[in-house]
């Protein structure tokens, strides 16, 4: 049977395994991120080569500005989302800290 580690072995492990977790998850945002902007780049190329506008053309410029809104909303909440993690590690860190 194997010791139990002791509080300090175990809250390191438990740092690095959220700092893997928040980069991670950091990685997937800025790729998802990089997707979006290639979204929105091939958007305005669109836009800017588009000669004569039907309605059917804004009609689907509109859908795509509703789409890259809902997509801003989502990267705004998952800076929020990111900050509070960042947040709750530091307290978590100071916690550690307290004898």
């Amino acid at each position: 049977m194997t010791p139990p580690k002791d509080r300090n072995s175990m809250g390191f492990v438990a740092y690095v395994s959220l700092a893997l977790a928040l980069s991670a998850q950091g990685g997937a945002a800025i790729w998802w991120a990089g997707i979006i902007n290639t979204r929105v780049a091939m958007i305005e190329r669109q836009v800017t080569e588009l000669s004569v506008i039907r309605p059917e053309q804004i009609r689907d410029m509109a859908e795509a500005l509703r789409a890259i809104a809902v997509i801003e909303e989502r990267m705004i909440r998952l800076d929020e989302n990111i900050a509070r993690i960042g947040a709750a590690v530091g307290r978590l860190e100071q916690q550690d800290r307290i004898p």
